[in-house]
């Protein structure tokens, strides 16, 4: 059979091809079903292989032989297995000549078996860099609150880390000495007002709901009162604000108590009452911290450092192009733990042709972490589709 590697590596560049050539959609789906053939020829081989290890089992003390019964499933099986290779292997060809491939991306065994690069058991997600600024300016804000009700904004374009830096402030240890009382709420685009104050007394320990539209509301200010406490109302949407009026009116004053609010509106920001003085916008990433964000993800193993300096100019590159964009950033870096440096080579290309046709560095980045998921994973993928938005999933659920 066709070697693992050239037949993954030989998906991969179909897929991205497709997305671009709607004409090899087709060939996809023959493609796969060739492949749904010899799973099932396997499945077909495991029978028998089971079945005969039963009749064995039957003629204990029997003269072990070979069973001339077997010859004509072996035969058939070997014919369906050579078919099957041969009209992949043809496909294979077909497909090359009408793209102009002269060759499929491989590892190159004389430079890159011998420059894989280790991988860490875990790498750390919730690293942050680049906020210290941004964070300790929120941070400030907050401890020197004396207001009623004090009301900052976070806003900026999405995945700019509106979010990030929120939870960098909320997590903080100095605000968590601070205030007595904390929230942290998710607002999606379909959020419900029960839902919100439902969530609020989650944090204040609290998971029951009165059946009265005023009641959690009371039960929230009961909880609150005459405490400081934080609330943050995460990724804000909503251009009704009756339900924030009335939350707000709900809820306690004074004792320096304040909210979060991020949103990628100033507008948004300004009716759920944020004074101008009191807006963070986040800024992009430096070149520098760009570059720090990058190699904390694949170089993990080593404490964030490149020690190999041919890795530098391709990574620089690909780092460049992410235009200081941290989902950007740490998506590409994902890609490239545990990759050959041939593999890179390829990789930065590849990116640097989808940036050609859409000049969307995030789209990019997550585009090109879906295509080099492995077939199996792609499928899998797709069951993330069945939670809704701003869902908490087990890791026990998603993996049965």
């Amino acid at each position: 059979m066709l070697s693992k590697r050239r037949d993954t590596t030989f998906l991969k560049d179909l897929d991205r091809s497709k997305r671009k050539l709607e004409t090899l959609q087709r060939v996809m789906v023959d493609l796969r079903e060739k492949i749904y053939d010899a799973k099932d020829i396997l499945a077909d081989c495991q029978v028998q292989s089971r079945g005969k290890e039963e009749e064995e089992q039957v003629s204990k003390g029997c003269l072990k032989c070979f069973a001339p019964s077997d010859l004509p499933f072996q035969y058939r099986t070997g014919k369906q297995l050579r078919e099957i290779n041969e009209k992949i292997a043809e496909t294979k060809e077909n497909i090359r000549s009408y793209l102009g491939l002269s060759m499929l991306a491989q590892p190159n065994t004389a430079d890159s078996y011998n420059d894989r690069w280790s991988c860490p058991d875990v790498y750390d997600h919730t690293q942050v860099v680049g906020l210290e600024e941004d964070t300790k300016k929120i941070k400030q804000w907050l401890l020197e609150a004396n207001e009623e009700l004090l009301a900052i904004g976070i806003i900026g374009m999405g995945v700019v880390g509106k979010t990030t830096t929120a939870k960098e402030v909320y997590n903080d240890a100095e605000i968590e000495q601070h205030f007595e009382r904390k929230m942290w709420v998710s607002v999606t685009q379909t959020f419900k007002e029960e839902q919100i104050m439902r969530s609020m007394l989650k944090y204040l320990g609290d998971a029951g709901m009165g059946d009265d539209r005023g009641e959690p509301l009371r039960k929230i200010n009961l909880y609150l009162q005459g405490k400081r406490y934080l609330l943050v109302m995460d990724d804000v949407w909503s251009s009704d604000f009756k339900w924030w009026d009335r939350i707000y009116d709900g809820l306690p004053k004074g004792n320096g108590s304040s909210v979060i609010i991020t949103t990628r509106q100033r507008e948004v920001a300004r009716k759920m009452r944020v004074t101008k003085p009191r807006i963070h916008q986040p800024k992009f990433l430096s070149e520098e911290n760009s570059w720090l964000l990058f190699c904390k993800v694949p170089f993990a193993a080593t404490q964030g450092e490149c020690l190999h300096s041919e890795l530098l100019d391709v990574g620089k590159e690909i780092v460049e192009k992410c235009k200081g964009l941290p989902i950007a950033i740490k998506a590409v870096g994902g890609i490239m733990l545990c990759k050959y440096l041939a593999e890179w080579r390829r990789i930065a290309d590849y990116f640097r042709n989808e940036l050609n046709e859409n000049d969307n560095s995030v789209m990019a980045s997550l585009q090109l972490s879906y295509d080099e998921l492995p077939p199996y994973l792609k499928s899998c993928f797709l069951c993330f589709s069945l939670y809704p938005e701003d869902c908490v999933i087990t890791k026990e659920q998603l993996i049965h």
